[in-house]
């Protein structure tokens, strides 16, 4: 099952004032998907849409390399990321972060404990390079200039 685009653009500035936590980590664990029901088994027969991002989630170790804004004490967090995979059965949300493992990530987190939400969904989520950048689908910043814009 596919779900399209449902967020709005944000701004560094929404990213970061909607944003209780920012970091850069590394992608240590990424756990098999579940489903979100209290005995963790599918949900009936029909999936309704309206409840699609609530239905299949997909949790996310991240070692923190250096937090950004509002360190906290841990040195893992933990991210989650609707959709996910579960036998055979895929629920794709196209606005959702992607993560691979080893992967270094700045990320901008909504919560105020794991498991985090990635704030803006995809456009809060950024993959640093070896040189310096930050990269998003919708572009490519300096991660000094990213860094910048955090700390205004």
């Amino acid at each position: 099952m596919e779900v399209g685009g449902i967020s709005e653009k944000l701004s560094y500035e929404d990213l970061n004032s909607q944003s209780n936590v920012v970091l850069i980590g590394t992608v240590k664990e990424i756990f098999p998907s579940k489903w979100n029901t209290p005995n963790g088994e599918r949900p009936g027969n029909k999936i309704d849409d309206s409840d699609i991002l609530e239905v299949m989630y997909t949790d996310i170790t991240i070692h923190v390399n250096e937090y950004l804004k509002n360190p906290l004490s841990s040195e893992e967090v933990t991210v989650r990321v609707p959709g996910g995979t579960i036998g055979n059965e895929t629920i794709w949300i196209e606005d959702a972060p992607s993560f691979e493992q080893n992967e270094t990530v700045l990320l901008y987190l909504r919560g105020e404990s794991s498991p985090f939400d990635v704030t803006g969904m995809s456009q809060g989520k950024f993959t640093v390079t070896d040189n310096g950048m930050a990269v998003r689908p919708d572009g490519i910043i300096t991660l000094e200039e990213l860094s910048k814009k955090i700390h205004e």
